[in-house]
């Protein structure tokens, strides 16, 4: 499954804390550019409202004006987290911008491929100029997250994405963020342009492997299982048991999330992006599972015992507490 780009969001005035609640399991990559005065601009951690501590990916200073541009992330982000905090060496910064973004999608356990980065004095106004280098991607298929910031002049610059990336956000001077998906191995680098040829300017390249379904036992015990359509997949599913029964995802995006049991019954997801996600155990007994139509999930746990049959039919959403 393609990674999904979701949201991202910009912290207020010169706080050390941005407000950002990311959907558990996903990617949150936390940037920021500081500049020099009121503390030393280098950021010696970073932690979730939870106590986690965000990985650092890359940290790289400007000699000639002097701002810092860091890159954390944390991946598989645990429910419940609302902000994100930064310590720095010194204190917090004159100017402290920051910002995150977040994407579904990605591997979670050891996600960053490679990072690097590249200083640039007047690169000039030619398309794909602001560049960070190449780097070596060794894994793929991947997210290619771009970093890049003006370190010096001012706003009046018209600024484009690189070839072939998304931009995501675009503030303050330059200040810019923007991704794309590479599906081959080798030398990538981020890239942009600006209309400006006296600026200079920072660039961070992060890439993320996508994750990457792994087997796992799936048993149809005097029964069957069919995927058919479009991305039917069975996700995170460690075992997936339909006694006497069967299991069948038919139309595009129908998907079973982590473990998933009916005994001696059936399971059907039919149409599209339908989906039972997060179901960690869910018997029935002599019964029946049905989801159909447009966007219907079950979510969370579900239990149906006793030949009760559990359905969801047109579009909406039923939720469960675990």
């Amino acid at each position: 499954m393609a990674y999904a780009y979701v949201s991202s969001g910009e912290n207020s005035a010169n706080s050390a804390t941005i407000t950002y609640s990311p959907t558990a399991g996903n990617l949150v990559i936390w940037l920021s550019k500081t500049s020099i005065g009121g503390g030393t601009p280098t950021v010696t951690g970073v932690v979730d409202n939870l106590g986690n501590p965000l990985a650092q990916g890359i940290a790289t200073y400007n000699a000639t004006s002097g701002p810092w541009l860091t890159a954390f992330y944390l991946s598989n982000c645990a429910s419940g987290i609302t902000s994100f905090t930064a310590t720095f060496n010194g204190g917090t910064p004159s100017s402290t911008n920051i910002a995150v973004a977040e994407y579904s999608g990605i591997a979670t356990s050891s996600p960053l491929v490679v990072a690097g980065h590249a200083e640039q004095t007047t690169p000039g106004t030619g398309t794909d100029a602001v560049t960070s280098g190449n780097f070596n991607v060794t894994s793929q298929p991947a997210l290619v997250f771009g970093h890049q910031c003006l370190t010096n002049g001012n706003s009046t610059t018209t600024d484009t994405p690189g070839t072939g990336f998304t931009q995501r956000r675009n503030t303050n001077n330059f200040w810019q963020l923007e991704d794309k998906r590479v599906t081959a191995t080798g030398n990538t680098a981020v890239t942009g342009t600006t209309s400006n040829a006296t600026f200079s300017f920072s660039s961070q390249m992060l890439a993320f492997a996508e994750f990457t379904n792994t087997a796992y036992t799936l048993t149809a015990e005097q029964g069957s299982y069919a995927l058919n359509g479009q991305a039917a997949a069975l996700k995170h599913g460690k075992t997936l048991v339909a006694g006497y029964g069967t299991y069948s995802l038919v139309g595009s995006e129908a998907q079973i999330d982590l473990s998933l049991v009916a005994a001696a019954g059936s399971f059907a997801l039919n149409g599209q992006s339908a989906g039972l996600r997060q179901a960690r155990f869910m018997p029935a007994g002599f019964g029946t599972y049905n989801l159909t139509g447009q966007n219907v999930a079950l979510i969370a746990n579900i239990a149906s015992a006793g030949g009760k049959v559990g359905s969801l039919i047109g579009a909406g959403v039923l939720s469960f507490a675990p």
